[in-house]
C-alpha cells in the first residue's frame, strides 16, 4: 500500500494508508487506514476482503468474563474515542466457523459505540444485526437486535425426517446494564420472535411455527416466560424456570 505522514505545523500527527494490499495463503486484506491523533474521529478504517482468517486474534481475548474484568474491557470501550471501521468480507473464518457475505459497520464517540450493520450469513441461516452500548458514568447500557432469517428449529424439535422442515424468520433482542462484563452477562434478558415466514391461507396446520418468549438470567439459571408456541397442531404458553443444582 501507499503510505505517509500527516503533519500539523511540522508535527507529525498520524499516519494515512491508501491501497492496503496484505495477501498470504489463506486470506487477504484491501482497503484505506487512517490513524490521526488531533482529529475525530483518530481512526477511520475502511476494509474488503475475499477471504479472512481471524482465529488467531482469539488469543488476544480474555480467556473468561473475570479475565476480562480484570483487564477493564468495559472501560476501554469507553476510552476509545472517536473511530469508524467498515468491513466487507466474501469470506470470514472465525475457529471453526465460516460466515459468508460479513458487512460490518462500527462507530463511537464519547460514551457511545455502535454497531450500525453487521450482517452475515452462515450455512442456510442469515443475520442482520444492530446494536449500541452507552455509557453513564461507569455503568455500561447494552441494546442489540438481530434479524434472522431461514432459522431451522424444527432440527431440535422433529425426530422424523420425513417430516417436511418449515424455517421461520424474526427478531432477537438484547438488554443489558452493567459496569464489568461479568455483570452485563448476568443482567440480560432477551426477547425472541419467530415465526414462519407467510404461510398460505390453505397451509396445512402441520406447517404452523411461532415461537414469542422472554427470557431472564437468574443468578443460578434462567427463566423462560413463553408467550405463545405454536408447533403444528400444537399451541402452548407457559413459564418455565431452570436452575443450575
Amino acid at each position: 500500500g501507499n503510505a505517509r505522514l500527516l503533519l500539523n505545523n511540522d508535527r507529525i500527527v498520524g499516519v494515512k494508508i491508501e491501497k492496503l494490499d496484505v495477501d498470504s495463503i489463506d486470506q487477504d486484506l484491501h482497503g484505506s487506514l487512517e490513524l490521526v491523533s488531533d482529529r475525530s474521529p483518530w481512526l477511520v478504517a475502511d476494509l474488503t476482503s475475499e477471504m479472512l482468517n481471524v482465529t488467531g486474534l482469539q488469543a488476544l481475548l480474555p480467556e473468561s468474563t473475570a479475565k476480562a474484568d480484570q483487564s477493564g474491557l468495559v472501560p476501554s470501550l469507553k476510552r476509545l474515542g472517536a473511530a469508524q471501521i467498515s468491513l466487507d468480507a466474501r469470506s470470514l473464518k472465525v475457529s471453526d466457523t465460516n460466515l459468508s457475505n460479513v458487512q460490518l459497520e462500527l462507530s463511537s464517540a464519547p460514551n457511545l459505540m455502535t454497531i450500525k450493520r453487521f450482517d452475515f450469513t452462515s450455512e442456510d441461516l442469515t443475520l442482520k444485526t444492530q446494536g449500541r452500548i452507552t455509557w453513564q458514568d461507569q455503568r455500561a447500557k447494552l441494546e442489540s437486535t438481530a434479524k434472522l432469517t431461514d432459522v431451522d428449529l424444527d432440527q431440535f424439535l422433529i425426530q422424523h425426517r420425513d417430516v417436511e422442515r418449515v424455517p421461520v424468520s424474526g427478531t432477537i433482542q438484547l438488554l443489558s446494564e452493567g459496569s464489568r462484563i461479568e455483570e452485563l452477562i448476568s443482567n440480560v434478558t432477551g426477547y425472541i420472535d419467530l415465526q414462519a415466514d407467510g404461510p398460505g391461507q390453505n397451509a396445512a396446520p402441520q406447517t404452523r411455527r411461532k415461537l414469542a418468549m422472554k427470557a431472564t438470567r437468574l443468578p443460578d439459571g434462567v427463566r423462560a416466560d413463553i408467550t405463545s408456541v405454536q408447533w403444528g397442531e400444537s399451541e402452548l404458553a407457559a413459564s418455565v424456570s431452570y436452575h443450575r443444582t
